[in-house]
């Protein structure tokens, strides 16, 4: 009884990094209409989009 509680909710490890994006509303709706425009579902413009932002570091 005397254990510190366990936090939940705080997942350890590579999980960690798992985060789910706040996308403000307006650019949500611009990657809608680019994936629409490109011919792609959402998911794939989305990680292209990811792609694109991590190699511009």
């Amino acid at each position: 009884m005397d254990q510190p509680s366990k936090k939940r909710g705080r997942p350890k490890g590579p999980e960690k990094i798992k985060k789910t994006i706040r996308w403000p509303p307006e650019l949500w709706a611009e990657i809608k209409a680019a994936a629409v425009e490109d011919d792609q579902n959402i998911t794939e413009k989305l990680e292209e989009l990811v792609r694109d932002g991590l190699e511009q570091r």
